[in-house]
């Protein structure tokens, strides 16, 4: 029952080191079932400080993605579909763009997109942070900050959605 942090394998004495951790840490780490690593960034458009503890209490639904991926535009018409049928005050949606400012807003404002957005420009933050490593990549995170699903997406995104929303 104690939590360890593993330091690696000293090749030498071919002895794991590990590192006894208190009951209370708290591990973050992108995978199902654990809690999702905190991040602040500025929303794009209006630059309103965003963070994680903003949405406790609802779920949220994130989208990594780029107006460059052709996979990530041809899910828009899911998202945004999910996005005009769900119940918002259970939860709430951020995308993550790994974008250029210009190409960003016009397909924001050519697709109607009206959650709100963070743009990256580098592959650091809240990208390196989530371990993104191809996109569209997604998650949906409890109330209490839990990741509880990965890579929702398609016809079925609502439905899973509200599934997660509406559980007692």
């Amino acid at each position: 029952n104690d939590l360890y942090q593993n330091l690696g394998v000293n090749i030498n004495k071919q002895v794991l080191r590990l590192k006894k951790l208190l009951k209370d840490t708290v591990i973050y780490s992108s995978q199902i079932g654990f809690n999702a690593k905190p991040f602040t960034d500025k929303e794009f458009r209006t630059q309103e400080t965003l963070s994680l503890n903003s949405y406790r209490g609802k779920y949220l639904y994130m989208e990594f993605w780029g107006s460059w991926c052709g996979p990530c535009l041809k899910e828009l018409p899911e998202l945004r579909r999910a996005y005009n049928n769900i119940d918002k005050s259970k939860i709430e949606f951020l995308g993550v763009a790994f974008d250029k400012v210009d190409p960003l807003r016009k397909i924001l404002e050519k697709e109607k997109i009206e959650w709100k957005q963070i743009i990256r420009q580098e592959e650091d933050g809240i990208i390196d942070d989530y371990n993104i490593t191809g996109y569209p990549t997604s998650f949906l995170i409890d109330p209490n900050g839990k990741i509880v699903a990965k890579n929702l997406r398609g016809e079925k995104l609502l439905d899973t959605l509200n599934y997660f929303t509406n559980k007692k």
